[in-house]
């Protein structure tokens, strides 16, 4: 039996009526198809976001890099370069970027702390030869920013980075970022005589160089034009029309909860409500929540349950929060 028969069968349904016994077999990822359900639901409200790429900052480092190639490029004695060239000096700011934000917090909210973990007793990194070359290939497809797991498809969806028409992996940054991508350099325009910022290929960086630039771009610090620039492709005039109405919805449960220490989770709770004009809708009573993760009733929290993982909801949350928008 497909959803429209039991859908049919569920509208004429009069009375509660006994049913086989299951033949799911305990286990499996989602024996009831509610994570799919769940992942229709995000495609709907939350388009083009995942559960990883929560922070403005990212963005702006990688329109930044990419608009740095051009730099190179126009200042420099050449006029071009291979398009590995060019990749390979965007990989390498953002290996330094990741670098720096877990020499100053080795708890920094992004991804490939693990990975990273190697460097980070490093007095210098040479950024060239077959380590290095193995280090960028992985990045790329895994804990990178521009990974398509990570910050990689939002970066092109909500317009911060354009591809190059016939240039596999190359990219400029929209025009319309200059300002946010000046104001961003700012902060540590005095570093940029450095190799690491105006060549490419094989550079080296010394751990303290690195440590310095990190409390200079700090993840938790976007400037009120990079917090501009992405509610513009979050949720206002440049993001696409249910993400508009997602976001909408969001701020307008925030606003309803009238708590200004409300998590993501009470946000979700007060978006459920709202589909039934504001009262509590029925939830399973088998089941009792807490940070996102049910517990039957009668269980403890000993042991080690699984943690509730972060979701499209919990993305958008925090990049609001960044935007000064909740």
């Amino acid at each position: 039996m497909d959803l429209n028969e039991l859908l049919d069968v569920a509208r004429t349904a009069g009375e509660p009526r006994p049913v086989d016994r299951s033949k799911i077999g305990m286990g499996g990822v989602d024996p009831l198809g509610l994570r799919q359900i769940n992942f229709g639901l995000m495609d709907r409200v939350l388009p083009d976001l995942n559960n990883v790429a929560s922070h403005i900052r990212p963005y702006t480092l990688m329109a930044w890099a990419w608009r740095r190639v051009r730099h190179i490029l126009e200042r420099g004695r050449r006029q071009s370069a291979q398009p590995e060239e060019m990749r390979d000096f965007v990989d390498r700011i953002e290996a330094i970027y990741a670098w720096s934000q877990f020499l100053i917090d080795p708890k920094a909210d992004i991804p490939g702390a693990q990975a990273m973990r190697p460097m980070l007793d490093a007095v210098r990194y040479r950024f060239g030869g077959e380590e290095w070359e193995a280090r960028r290939n992985m990045r790329r497809y895994s804990t990178g920013f521009i990974s398509p797991l990570n910050y990689g498809p939002s970066l092109r969806t909500m317009g911060w980075l354009i591809p190059i028409e016939g240039a596999a992996g190359i990219f400029q940054p929209d025009p319309a970022l200059e300002p946010v991508l000046d104001a961003f350099e700012k902060r540590f325009e005095a570093e940029l005589d450095h190799e690491a910022f105006h060549r490419f290929g094989s550079v080296s960086v010394k751990r303290a160089d690195a440590e310095r630039w990190g409390k200079l771009w700090t993840m938790d610090k976007p400037r009120a034009a990079e917090a501009k620039a992405m509610f513009t492709r979050l949720g206002g005039e440049r993001a696409a029309p249910a993400r508009q109405k997602g976001v909408a919805l969001i701020q307008a449960a925030y606003a309803d909860l009238a708590d200004e220490e409300a998590t993501y989770e009470d946000i979700r709770m007060r978006m459920a409500d709202a589909r039934n004009r504001g009262k509590t809708i029925l939830r399973l009573r088998i089941v009792m929540d807490e940070g996102g993760w049910t517990l039957t009733p009668g269980t403890t929290r000993q042991g080690n349950p699984p943690e509730p993982t972060p979701d499209r909801l919990e993305t958008a949350t925090s990049l609001l929060v960044e935007c000064g928008r909740l």
